[in-house]
């Protein structure tokens, strides 16, 4: 993942903030890594983590298949996606940021409650908080709190992502 500068400061503008950090949270299924089974193209994956990873890896079929079949998300990518990174095409952020768009409607499509509780989050902020992890794609995908400013900084492109869909919803 590009690191990409400056860091952007989210603007509240009075609207309320959603965020989410682990799928246990209130709005934890917002995460890509949480097992909820998606459908792309006839295929199933065990999450949209699975198939986000799956999509880098275009024209590599014997690694797509070891990504959707690997039962756990976060241990895929630590694994099959660090010893296979040199094989991802060059990064370009506005294919990943459509290739993200296509597994959250992947994962709408198969679980139709999200949508409803997308829609429901009004015109909220939705933030993946990576303060726990404020580095690397982090701060790519997400945003963390800085205590000292108290703002959240980060691209937030999976929370700008989602938003973006629950325009497309209503």
């Amino acid at each position: 993942m590009p690191q990409l500068n400056p860091t952007p400061v989210i603007i509240r503008r009075g609207r309320r903030i959603i965020s989410f950090r682990r799928k246990q949270d209130r709005y934890g299924w917002m995460g890509n890594m949480p097992h909820f089974g998606v459908v792309h193209r006839g295929v199933k994956y065990k999450s949209s983590e699975h198939l986000f990873q799956s999509l880098r890896y275009q024209g590599h079929p014997r690694i797509q298949k070891q990504i959707r079949q690997h039962r756990n998300s976060l241990y895929m990518k630590k694994t099959i996606h660090r010893r296979n990174v040199h094989l991802i095409a060059p990064i370009d952020p506005e294919k990943d940021k459509a290739r993200m768009l296509l597994c959250l409607r992947a994962k709408v499509a198969a679980h139709p409650w999200m949508a409803r509780r997308l829609v429901a989050t009004g015109n909220a902020v939705i933030i993946e908080n990576v303060s726990k992890r404020p580095r690397g794609s982090g701060k790519v995908w997400g945003a963390a709190w800085d205590r000292s400013r108290g703002e959240w900084q980060g691209h937030n492109w999976l929370g700008r992502t989602w938003m973006k869909l629950r325009t497309e919803l209503r």
